[in-house]
């Protein structure tokens, strides 16, 4: 017997009985997870912004299509900071440019656009009554314009002017007219304050008290045909001038007799009063009589050649002419 050992060929399994169940195969292991696939790319910005803050460059090669605008401008930058510093730029500038005068032939709908705007920024009211603009109360309704106003309003809502700006220039508006009025009342109390003062120095020099002197005033302006009771003739007799034109008046037609409590009238001849006041030019109504300069008012000077008419005719009739014999 040799002592190689021979192997013999191992026998095949049996062949199955049509009548046995088939073979079960075992499950599959699971397979393992597929690697990420090469084809996606990966974010173009994902090395733009360093960790120093820098950025690089490079990396806006890969920005996309609705990007690629930017890259120009964004290439300047250097770090993160000079990104934030140019958004903030870029807002300012954008801002400034929304509000730059529109041309003049700009479309409606743009100048419509622009004045909404406006409106929203300045805080503008619905309409120009909403301003709010009204009379101060103690501001005299001679010195305040309704019509005026709502102009000014009008004009206010039309410019998109702020309720703040626009009640801020009628105040000052107010206060200019207010300080007119103070200055204008100081300057007629100090006016007519002089005025009384000539009246009593001249009257002084005449020897003629002041009880005295406002009777002679009242007789004479009632003599010139003036109305006592208008209030035209209280101020025109405020001044001095007025007031000794009407004394010297009732002393030249002799009510100072009256004054003085004389029942007698004056015994001047009514013609004599009337050539005086026409040729004496010392007499103080020669001037209201002729009126040469136009200082006088009409009325006055009415009032003084009616009174000397009146003188002629008196004279007239006490000397009658007499009839041919």
């Amino acid at each position: 017997m040799s002592d190689t050992a021979v192997l013999e060929p191992a026998s095949a399994p049996p062949a199955p009985s049509p009548s046995s169940p088939p073979p079960t195969t075992p499950p599959a292991a699971p397979s393992a997870p597929a690697a990420p696939s090469s084809a996606v790319a990966e974010p173009w910005y994902k090395d733009w912004i360093q960790a120093d803050g820098t950025l690089n460059s490079k990396a806006l090669d890969r920005l996309p299509d609705h990007a690629k605008g930017l890259k120009p401008s964004w290439e300047r930058l250097r770090s993160i900071d000079d990104l934030a510093t140019t958004a903030l730029n870029q807002q300012v500038l954008v801002g400034k440019k929304a509000l730059a005068p529109l041309p003049a032939d700009a479309p409606a709908e743009a100048v419509k656009a622009r004045k909404e705007l406006l409106d929203s920024i300045q805080g503008v009211p619905p309409s120009p009554k909403d301003y709010g603009i009204a009379k101060p109360k103690e501001l005299p309704e001679s010195q305040w314009n309704q019509p005026l106003a709502d102009n000014f309003t009008a004009w206010a809502h039309k410019h998109s002017v702020s309720p703040a700006a626009a009640k801020e220039l009628i105040a000052m508006q107010i206060d200019g007219v207010k300080g007119q009025l103070q200055s204008q009342a100081q300057y007629e109390q100090q006016f007519w304050a002089n005025e009384q003062k000539t009246f009593e120095v001249v009257t002084k020099q005449e020897n003629i008290d002041s009880t005295r002197a406002s009777a002679l005033v009242e007789k004479g302006a009632i003599a010139l045909g003036l109305d006592l009771t208008s209030e035209r003739t209280k101020n025109f007799l405020k001044g001095s001038d007025a007031r000794l034109m009407a004394l010297r008046h009732a002393l030249a037609i002799g009510e100072d007799h009256v004054v003085n409590g004389e029942s007698k009238t004056t015994e001047t001849n009514p013609g004599e009063l009337a050539r005086s006041v026409m040729h004496d030019k010392s007499n103080p109504l020669y001037e209201q009589y002729w009126n040469r300069e136009g200082k006088f008012p009409s009325s006055l000077v009415e009032s003084v050649r009616a009174k000397v008419i009146e003188w002629q005719r008196l004279e007239a009739a006490k000397n009658p002419p007499r009839g041919r014999r």
